[in-house]
Formats: C-alpha cells, structure tokens, sequence
C-alpha cells in the first residue's frame, strides 16, 4: 500500500487520534511534532508579515501566490488543544485554543492579534528610551520597505521585535522556557523572526 492512500499525515479531520488536554500533555509527557511550516522548513515559500496579517504560500522565482491548503493543517502531530508560544524579544505569552486541535491558521491569526496589541502606559514607560530610540529608527526602515507599517504613533507589542516582523520558526526550548516560565511542557514553543 503506497503513503499516497493513507494520506497526509497533517491533513484536518476527526479520525487523527485523541486531541490531548493540558492534562493529558503533563501526564503522557509526549513530545510533539511541530507542523514543518511552523518549524521553518518552508521559508523559501511561506510568507507571514506580523505587522500586516498577510499570510501565504509564495513562489518565490516567479512571486505567484501558491496555493495554502497547509493553513487548515494541525500544528502539532498528536493535536493538542492549546499551544504556548513564547519569544526572546517581548515579555508576552501567546496561548492558542482549539477544542479540536490547533490549526496551523490558528497560530498565524493568535500571534498577529498578540502583537498588533498597542502597548499600555505602563508597559510603554517600562521601555528604556535607549530601546525606544531603537525601536522608532526600526520602525522608520520598515515604513521605508512596506508602507503598511506605521512610522509614527503609539508603540505596539511587534515593535519590539525592532524591525523583524516576518515569521521565521518555532522550536522546543527547554531551557529557556523553564528559565522564563519556571517550567517546561511539550505544547510551549519560542518564536522566532527575521528581518
């Protein structure tokens, strides 16, 4: 029997297997797979602007848009119902819900909404005016590429990301993540951006 019949091992649908619950996650202490567009191993095509929402598929020799049947896709094999993602450049925690198992299209609309958050007052007087200064001539180079990005204004979440606002991978880091969360789970992810 080929591959071809059994399918496509990330493809939506009911028949995966159990979706586990945070429960299940500290009880079995599985490790999961994280879907190999979220893992980095489509940068040449995937295109996710932070700033913008934009999503999609890319040919990148001729730039027509590619078709994105991957966005209905799970993000983890097993399914879980809630991911965490964290990142080295802002203090937030991102936590994706569904029921039914996050979506890889689940993960690219939570981290858009995450960071197009403005900052309150008192996260904004947090900031050091060095990193302030950073973060405005950041912004001014990407207003410079994409008009879409405002030059001027309150700062928001993604700005600290000072001036990496495409998608680049997430990954398990044990690590860090018991370092910043003071414990570790296998549905906790660090995100990282390129320029």
């Amino acid at each position: 029997m080929s591959l071809d019949v059994l399918g496509d091992k990330w493809a939506s649908g009911q028949n995966y297997g159990p979706v586990l619950t945070r429960t299940d996650l500290l009880l079995l202490e599985p490790e999961l797979e994280i879907h190999p567009l979220l893992a980095g191993f489509a940068r040449e095509n995937f295109v996710f602007n932070i700033v913008s929402g934009q999503s999609e598929m890319v040919d990148l020799a001729t730039g027509e848009q590619l078709p994105f049947p991957q966005r209905r896709q799970f993000a983890t094999i097993p399914r879980v119902e809630e991911l965490v993602i964290v990142s080295r450049s802002t203090p937030w925690v991102t936590i994706i819900k569904n029921a039914g198992g996050v979506l890889v299209e689940n993960v690219i609309a939570e981290l858009y909404q995450c960071y197009n958050v403005p900052l309150t007052a008192e996260e904004d007087s947090a900031i050091q005016d060095r990193i302030k200064q950073q973060m405005r001539r950041q912004r001014a180079r990407a207003h410079d590429m994409d008009p879409r990005i405002p030059e001027d204004g309150p700062f928001a979440r993604r700005d600290l990301f000072r001036g990496q606002f495409q998608f680049d991978y997430l990954e398990v880091e044990g690590t860090y993540t018991k370092q910043r969360l003071g414990f570790v789970m296998p549905n906790v992810f660090v995100l990282h951006m390129q320029g």
